[in-house]
């Protein structure tokens, strides 16, 4: 099955968003988005609708080289303008349905959109020659412009809508190309009028996130002379992230890092997701503190979590067992400074040292007998039972 070619065609943009690149190129030549995916996927124009846009995340190769072929342009260069072209770098690989993390979900309920799953850089947006979103603008972890170090927008600044590119020509009969990325879907305000109201984000946070970037780019990063691959690096940081936006499990933890001057705010109590569906704001606070825990790395980090008196426990309670394991750069400072568990000794060395009790004393008390193993209690049933079957084979 092959595409018809399209009269008016170009490559995306650099760092273009797939659904951004394609509604482009169906008002370039005249048509609504919508219609336009009827035409070249052969009836299948749900790309563009549903929970999350199942174009942007790229898993469907079919669709992607029917679209290539429309546009002469390579698969390669498409498929590196989906989410997609993350795997490997921020993910093992993106999954076909449901949430993924780092990535801002999107809901769509009845042709409402009813999460700002979706950022924008209002300064990005009026200098562009030709407006159009960008792929890293679908990830939590960036919050701000590197170029313009303004925080992003995730709604419109009339009427508070979340940011909805393919809907830009709906109540439109005839699409220009300037009626898509600029404007509000809903009430037609203009983007990029918000630019001026942006707050500037904190050198120190804005350096962060720049590295954050860069190691997504390049692949590794370099934390306490140690150089990390960036998949391993951005899941200890998704659970640092996690443990951070869980006020259950770190109010202490969060109480000392607002001493510190990073106070992280409220969370609300009904959320669906993590830290990828907070707000713009509170996704700031959280780059903020955890670049600077990370600056000095792992000094700071112990420091506020004995201070907070936090367990290994509670800070790998989000591993997420069973699917994301502990990263080794995260693991090894937790488990060498915090770790609080109770020594669990061998049976062999339960019984080495009943032997060696029975041989210098004569006989072997429970309580002795955990104290000779460094154990933190008096009494143990895993002890006792292994006392009890070596006094049974030696009695007569």
């Amino acid at each position: 099955m092959t595409a018809r070619v399209l009269p008016v065609r170009f490559p995306p943009l650099p760092d273009e968003l797939l659904s951004s690149w394609f509604v482009r190129l169906a008002h370039a030549n005249g048509e609504k988005s919508h219609s336009l995916g009827f035409r070249i996927f052969r009836g299948e124009c749900n790309f563009l609708r549903g929970g999350d846009q199942k174009l942007d995340r790229g898993h469907d190769v079919q669709a992607l080289t029917l679209l290539a072929q429309a546009t002469k342009t390579s698969l390669q260069r498409v498929k590196a303008s989906t989410l997609g072209a993350y795997a490997g770098y921020l993910w093992d690989e993106i999954s076909t349905r449901g949430v993924r993390r780092w990535v801002m979900p999107v809901l769509d309920r009845g042709g409402e959109r009813t999460r700002h799953g979706l950022q924008a850089c209002a300064e990005c947006l009026r200098d562009d020659a030709a407006p159009y979103f960008r792929r890293s603008w679908r990830l939590a972890l960036q919050v701000a412009c590197p170029f313009h170090g303004r925080l992003l927008i995730d709604h419109c600044p009339e009427c508070n809508a979340p940011l909805v590119m393919h809907r830009g020509d709906v109540g439109i009969f005839t699409p220009q190309p300037e009626s898509s990325a600029r404007w509000c879907s809903y009430c037609r305000a203009d983007l990029a009028g918000a630019a001026a109201s942006c707050e500037i984000l904190d050198i120190d946070a804005l350096d962060f996130q720049v590295l954050l970037l860069d190691t997504l780019r390049r692949g590794w990063i370099n934390i306490a002379g140690r150089v990390i691959h960036s998949l391993l690096f951005f899941e200890g940081l998704r659970m640092l992230w996690a443990f951070l936006d869980a006020p259950a499990w770190s109010a202490d933890f969060r109480r000392c890092l607002e001493l510190q001057g990073f106070p992280l705010g409220e969370v609300p109590r009904k959320r669906y997701g993590g830290a990828d569906v907070q707000r713009s704001e509170a996704r700031c606070r959280l780059l903020a503190a955890s670049g600077w825990l990370l600056a000095d790395w792992p000094s700071r980090f112990l420091n506020i979590a004995s201070e907070a008196n936090v367990s290994s426990n509670r800070l790998l309670h989000f591993s997420l067992k069973g699917q994301v394991m502990t990263p080794f750069w995260l693991w090894e400072p937790v488990h060498m400074r915090l770790d609080r568990s109770m020594y669990v000794p061998s049976e062999q060395e339960i019984v080495n040292a009943f032997h060696y009790l029975v041989r210098v004393e004569g006989k072997t008390r429970h309580r002795d007998l955990c104290y000779l193993l460094n154990m933190r209690t008096n009494h143990s049933p895993r002890v006792a039972m292994v006392i009890d079957s070596l006094k049974s084979e030696c009695s007569p």
